[in-house]
């Protein structure tokens, strides 16, 4: 095959997985929306697809209010107090942040000033993972294919990635 031929290829499957992403994609938050289902589809042994959903967090609306009341009652030990100009940490912002949205949903604190409770359970994608075993059969017989000049439908590469998974010599072309 030749460089051409490769980079058609290459192209094309970049955009069946980009389109079959977002078929998958709207399918999900289309049931999410319907029916507040998060769905999780397993396929077993060989792959997994599942819906995200946020979280409960607190959402910065005003930086400086929220900063300087992080600067005056977060204490990072016991004695010591941390001066915050800025937050150069945004995980760690993220996660302290989910951590007193959930004291707040409770009604056990009150939001930090600047600040705005985002209760979460929105759709945020979905997503699929594809059991390593197969993913490394797929990779291998694709490579080989496109050496040798010859390309699988998608089915087809796809049983005999699962067929060389199971020890078996047949690599599916028809």
């Amino acid at each position: 095959m030749n460089r051409r031929d490769l980079m058609r290829i290459k192209a094309y499957a970049e955009a069946m997985a980009k389109a079959a992403a977002l078929l998958l994609k709207d399918e999900a938050r289309h049931e999410f929306d319907a029916n507040q289902t998060a769905i999780t589809a397993t396929v077993k042994g060989e792959m997994t697809g599942s819906t995200s959903v946020s979280n409960p967090s607190l959402q910065v609306e005003d930086l400086q209010a929220f900063l300087a009341w992080l600067r005056k009652n977060h204490a990072a030990g016991q004695t010591e107090v941390i001066e915050v100009l800025t937050v150069r940490n945004q995980e760690w912002l993220t996660r302290w942040l989910q951590s007193r949205a959930h004291g707040i949903m409770l009604g056990q604190e009150d939001a930090p000033p600047g600040t705005k409770l985002d209760e979460g359970g929105r759709f945020v994608t979905f997503s699929v993972t594809v059991d390593p075993g197969v993913k490394r059969h797929l990779e291998q017989i694709a490579l080989r294919s496109l050496g040798e000049g010859f390309t699988y439908d998608t089915e087809g590469l796809w049983y005999a990635a699962l067929a060389q998974r199971e020890g078996s010599t047949d690599d599916g072309r028809r």
